[in-house]
């Protein structure tokens, strides 16, 4: 494992070169999530929440790897209260990041590391069927179906469910919209793309899927109306209540591949609101979050962020 440091005194990541080129790893875990459903948000999260633990810990150390993605730009702008910038869609490369994470101990250190990738919604559409309306030019389909494979190759997949998007209310009511070209139920897109990498899995000789981090995102949007209609989430069994009753066809393809190897974990951030209870933006765009002017950290759920840590660990070699 020593060699995972000494590559970091080798040449200089380029943008473009895969992570694993960089350091060697057994499991990666992909992201999958339509857009803008909160999946850099998550990347960024971890890097947040691995500062926090290593100023607390002492014998706790974390380094994360950007490769080719932002995610220490993306954790800064959190402490600004700003939500991370969108990722840019049909590039040639991966988004991928790492976290190199190790234990101090009395004879020994124990070191693992966590490589996630991210992908832009748009790119992981055409894993749907029907494909999404959108046309692009010959090369960026080509570059979106390269990203598309090596997403399905993976070996584990945090799925980013959008509470904000579900239709838990009556006559199709979301708090949120999918996007325009997408079907308006999230649960038919998100069990589309699960149903494409579960069916590449058994069909092929690709390496079998080890574990998936659902994440439900934007509870915050929802948590006002949830309780009215019986979702509870802090229990194992609210959430997978949640899931059966708005996401019904992703519940019934995570069952197919096996619940014993899913694990659920609720996600939402604080918002700020002016006096008239209207969620304040910035003048560039997007929520502002709210953050401790003392600490310069966002308000969020960090714990589930520890939880996902300890899940992700688990996979780490």
């Amino acid at each position: 494992m020593s060699k995972l440091f000494e590559s970091l005194r080798g040449p200089k990541m380029q943008s473009n070169l895969p992570l694993e080129s960089v350091y060697k790893y057994k499991t990666r875990f992909s992201m999958l999530g339509t857009t803008g459903s909160g999946k850099s948000t998550i990347a960024a999260f971890l890097v947040l929440t691995s500062q926090t633990l290593s100023s607390r810990f002492e014998h706790f150390f974390c380094l994360p790897v950007e490769g080719s993605s932002r995610i220490l730009e993306d954790a800064s702008n959190l402490r600004q209260g700003r939500f991370p910038a969108k990722t840019q869609a049909y590039q040639p490369f991966a988004y991928e990041s790492g976290l190199l994470l190790k234990w101090a101990g009395t004879f020994r250190d124990r070191k693992v590391q966590i490589p996630i990738s991210d992908y832009a919604g748009e790119d992981l559409s055409f894993m749907m069927r029907p494909k999404s309306l959108s046309t692009p030019s010959p090369e960026n389909y080509g570059a979106a179906m390269a990203l598309c494979n090596y997403v399905l190759d993976s070996d584990g997949f945090i799925l980013v469910v959008p509470a904000s998007r579900a239709l838990m209310f009556h006559r199709e009511l979301q708090i949120e919209p999918e996007p325009s070209d997408l079907a308006l139920d999230p649960d038919v897109n998100l069990a589309r793309i699960l149903g494409a990498v579960v069916s590449y899995k058994e069909q092929s000789r690709a390496r079998k899927i080890k574990g998936i981090a659902v994440v439900i995102t934007k509870w915050d949007l929802i948590a006002p109306y949830a309780m009215r209609y019986g979702y509870d989430i802090s229990t194992h069994q609210g959430m997978e209540h949640f899931m059966r009753v708005c996401f019904p066809a992703t519940a019934q393809a995570l069952k197919f591949y096996g619940l014993d190897k899913v694990q659920f974990f609720p996600s939402a951030v604080a918002l700020e609101y002016d006096g008239d209870g209207n969620k304040k933006s910035w003048p560039s765009g997007g929520y502002m979050i709210e953050t401790d002017s003392r600490t310069r950290v966002p308000k969020y759920w960090e714990q589930t962020y520890v939880n996902l840590f300890e899940y992700l660990k688990s996979f780490a070699t």
